[in-house]
């Protein structure tokens, strides 16, 4: 029995060692494409004769159907499994991404974009989702963080790439080229030895409309009010936290730009990346330590703390490297501290569902802050509206600590 035992276990650790790096490369490609896409689509859409609302139109409408679609492939992958769900993500992106390239008309961009919308809804959370998975309880936590490098590593390699490709082959080559990445990271997710669900949930699932088995939105509202605390919390920080990103994203550099006109406030922006290339692997790593909301109140008081102090920079410019890195180690804390935590609490069967739910609260509230904070603007300074979200956002993070700390004692008491 124990030499079966150990057999196990090395078995599980060499699948886990061959499904890692695949994983990380799939990562990879996804990003790449999906970065690509949101980059280099405006672009296409303004040469091609588009003005600016057709470019605001297609943005919204991937964004709006990734974020429907979420609802239902969240608990579709908890039931059938991640990988079927990750190959459907990446075959969208595969497929769809080179033929961007080939739309004469708008209306064609529109449709690839909303097949691109299939791909990100997807993907992405079911990524996470196994990633930690595989990683196991005792890393997954540092393994996610080292994950979401990758978005980052992504980004600035296809921003980096694609712009002298544009140039040399034009966007149908561009675009064909970004659809061979995303074939490559299709194979590296076919390749990859992911857990599935057990047999006895296959055979659960096959009974779609039998009575123990729920519709996939009742899933989801089961799996959330099993736990609340960790879906107020979780959910709730990452909203502010997006919407927190989105404010420094729309409104930081005019206003750096106009109040302190001597200050390059490219600069700004350039840390909160860095800020995040630190954040990713702390965040994990925290959270593998404690496994505790004190890490994701922590990361909302960085984040609090750095757009408050935004207000400031015009009075100090010689601090705006410091803004910049506490709103980078902030927001992308909260966003990896977020996943981790989920990653630690949730069985596998309904980590896909959390998680869905997590990347709509960053894409919902990224969406908002232009509209919430112009209007806000529209009343009262940039000046008070850093401040106050700035405030609001570490009071989110201490109402997070309070509430923790007060199950905790309940649950001493009982």
């Amino acid at each position: 029995m124990e030499k079966n035992a150990v057999r196990s276990g090395a078995f599980a650790r060499r699948r886990r060692d061959a499904a890692l790096p695949l994983l990380f490369v799939a990562g990879f490609c996804a990003y790449g494409c999906n970065h690509g896409s949101m980059i280099y689509t405006p672009l296409l859409v303004l040469d091609g004769g588009g003005d600016l609302f057709a470019v605001g139109l297609q943005a919204t409408v991937f964004l709006a159907l990734a974020v429907a679609l979420r609802f239902w492939l969240g608990p579709l992958a908890d039931r059938r499994g991640t990988k079927p769900l990750m190959a459907l993500g990446l075959a969208a992106y595969a497929v769809t991404t080179p033929l961007l390239g080939l739309c004469g008309t708008f209306a064609a961009v529109l449709v690839v974009r909303c097949v691109q919308a299939v791909g990100m809804a997807a993907f992405f959370p079911c990524a996470l989702s196994a990633v930690s998975e595989v990683a196991g309880q005792r890393n997954s936590g540092l393994t996610l963080g080292a994950y979401r490098l990758v978005s980052s590593v992504a980004l600035t390699v296809s921003a980096a790439a694609l712009f002298p490709l544009v140039q040399s082959i034009g966007y149908a080559g561009t675009f064909t080229v970004m659809g061979a990445v995303g074939a490559l990271g299709l194979l590296c997710v076919l390749a990859a030895p992911v857990p599935g669900p057990s047999q006895r949930d296959m055979e659960r699932g096959a009974e779609d409309d039998g009575p123990r088995n729920p519709g996939l939105l009742s899933q989801l509202r089961q799996i959330l009010a099993a736990h609340r605390l960790l879906a107020a919390s979780v959910l709730g920080a990452t909203f502010v936290a997006a919407l927190g990103y989105g404010l420094v994203t729309n409104f930081a550099t005019p206003f750096v730009e106009k109040a302190a006109p001597t200050v390059n406030a490219g600069v700004l922006v350039a840390l909160v990346g860095v800020g995040g290339l630190v954040a990713n692997p702390v965040a994990g790593w925290l959270v593998d330590r404690r496994d505790s909301f004190s890490t994701l109140a922590f990361f909302l008081g960085c984040l609090g703390a750095g757009v408050a102090a935004l207000a400031l920079v015009p009075a100090a410019p010689a601090g705006m490297p410091l803004v910049g890195l506490a709103v980078g180690v902030g927001y992308f804390g909260v966003a990896t501290s977020a996943v981790a935590l989920i990653a630690k609490r949730i069985a596998p069967e309904g980590r896909s569902s959390f998680i869905a739910m997590q990347q709509n609260c960053i894409d919902v509230g990224a969406g908002l802050a232009g509209i919430f904070f112009g209007t806000l603007f529209s009343f009262a300074s940039p000046a008070v509206g850093f401040v106050l979200w700035g405030v609001v956002t570490m009071a989110v993070g201490i109402a997070i600590l309070y509430a923790a700390t007060d199950a905790k004692r309940r649950a001493h008491r009982v």
